[in-house]
């Protein structure tokens, strides 16, 4: 097969270019020694003004940068008093200040607790708005907003749907989604 980008097999584009337009976002945030901001612009030292503050207001940094005394100038290296939440939401803006087209989030909310991970997929969800977003989990909800979902197993693609038409038939997704949710089954609500 082809992988296109923007209608052109990525074999035709220069790979730094098609760098340039990729965001990632991974399981475990790694924080550098420098301040929050030093963090986030590490994923572009250029950015503009602009960038910059859109990335913080969509990943949330912003929130909780302002509940510290410094601000966007907290000392965030690794061992800081920095919560795993908070490690994510650096991530996710160091992937967004390079003004992504697409963003890939592998397994981005794997190691947090249910409030954190919803606050985190909370702010994952407002992301999409001109952008496309790949979503590698194991954790399914972090799928279910997704347009299309494709379930591999063992190499190979096995479903693909959205979530309501993918827990309405039999499958790997829907045990898994059994598996993890606490809800009994229950028919999905179609959204009209």
């Amino acid at each position: 097969g082809q992988v296109l980008f923007d209608g052109k097999d990525v074999q035709d584009i220069q790979v730094q270019s098609l760098l340039d337009q990729i965001g990632t976002v991974p399981q475990n945030t790694i924080l550098y020694h420098g301040t929050l901001e030093d963090n986030v612009l590490f994923g572009n030292p250029k950015a503009r003004v602009e960038e910059y503050e859109e990335a913080l207001q969509l990943s949330g940094v912003a929130d909780f940068a302002r509940r510290m005394p410094l601000g966007m100038l907290t000392e965030a290296a690794e061992g800081a008093s920095i919560s795993g939440g908070e490690k994510q939401r650096v991530g996710i803006a160091r992937a967004l200040v390079r003004s992504p087209k697409i963003l890939l989030l592998d397994e981005a909310t794997a190691n947090l607790d249910p409030a954190t991970e919803a606050g985190v997929l909370a702010s994952i969800n407002g992301l999409g708005d001109g952008r496309t977003i790949i979503s590698v989990a194991h954790r399914l909800k972090a799928v279910v907003p997704c347009d299309r979902i494709i379930v591999l197993d063992q190499g190979g693609i096995v479903q693909s749907g959205t979530h309501v038409e993918l827990v309405r038939q039999e499958g790997i997704y829907r045990t898994l989604w059994l598996e993890q949710s606490d809800a009994p089954w229950q028919e999905p609500e179609v959204d009209s």
